[in-house]
This record gives structure tokens, sequence and C-alpha cells, in this order.
């Protein structure tokens, strides 16, 4: 749904990768013990695999990662990007 333009270095990818499984997993439990288990669980991946450090904050915290097609909708191709400016959200 994405294209190289929209993720450009590994950090956006990163930020992907992060709202991808955050939208499969994340979204779906049900309890606040298992969401800390997903959270805790991102963590360590991002620093075994991605080998990236990332606070909770960056991750979670109030501006969190989004990615969305949604500011150009109506274009003939519309870009899926990361959300960067919530006041346009």
């Amino acid at each position: 749904m994405t294209k190289p333009k929209s993720i450009g270095d590994p950090d956006k990818f990163t930020s992907l990768w992060i709202h991808e499984v955050s939208w499969v997993f994340h979204d779906r439990l049900i309890n606040e013990q298992d969401r800390n288990f997903f959270k805790e669980n991102i963590m360590l991946i991002l620093e075994m695999k991605f080998r990236d450090r990332w606070t909770h904050d960056d991750i979670f915290g109030k501006n969190s990662i989004i990615f969305s097609n949604i500011l150009n909708f109506g274009q003939d191709d519309p870009l899926y990007e990361m959300i960067t400016n919530f006041e346009n959200l």
C-alpha cells in the first residue's frame, strides 16, 4: 500500500512496521495486561532485530505513529505516508 518515496529512510520503515503491527495486534487486545505485554515486546524486538533504541514515548506517546492516505484522499494515487501534522488529520 505504500511506496518507496514515502519510506525514504530506516526510521520511517521502522515506524511503518510499528504502525502495522499495532494495527493488526494491539488494537484487538482486550485488557491492559495484554497491551503492556505487547508494548514490552515491541520494545524488545526493536532493540534485538532492528537494532534501534526507541523510547516508549517515541512509539506510544501523545503523537503515536500513524500512517494513512487520508490526507491525500481524492488523488488518483493517494500516498500512504506517516502523519506528522495531527492538526491536518
